[in-house]
């Protein structure tokens, strides 16, 4: 197991996910597609009618773009990342962030820890096996 919904030898993991919960870019095409570039998230028409329409007229079929604010960008790298084995290697947050992970949240941190839902080794935060049971319930902590 090597992320909280997908087992896989070594060497076999799905790289196509281990993208999203990196959250690396990425470009969708197609009905009801979805898009992260530069921190924006675009989605396309769910109507195909409105789709086909769009494109015979050569206008995109976005339907909603929306920037990602840097508190959004935050909570969804800190869950994402949680989903993974690895979980959240703290000086990799606090340099990408130019935050303090452990000070942000550091009484979350020592709550969760207490419930026994996360832990650390070395640099990193990851949920634990009952964690992974509620992952939900972490996650929201940091939403």
């Amino acid at each position: 197991q090597y992320e909280i919904s997908n087992f896989a030898k070594p060497g076999f993991e799905c790289r196509h996910n281990i993208g999203y919960w990196h959250r690396d870019e990425y470009l969708g095409f197609g009905l009801s597609a979805h898009s992260l570039y530069n921190e924006y998230r675009y989605s396309n028409t769910s109507d195909m009618h409105e789709y086909i329409t769009l494109l015979d007229k050569y206008e995109k079929p976005v339907k909603e773009v929306g920037k990602l604010s840097k508190e959004e960008i935050i909570s969804e790298y800190i869950i994402l990342r949680l989903r993974m084995n690895e979980g959240i290697h703290v000086n990799t947050f606090n340099n990408l962030f130019s935050d303090d992970f452990e000070l942000r949240y550091s009484e979350k941190i020592d709550n969760l820890m207490k419930k026994g839902l996360i832990d650390k080794s070395d640099d990193s935060y990851f949920l634990t096996m009952l964690g992974m049971d509620v992952a939900n319930k972490v996650f929201v902590e940091f939403i």
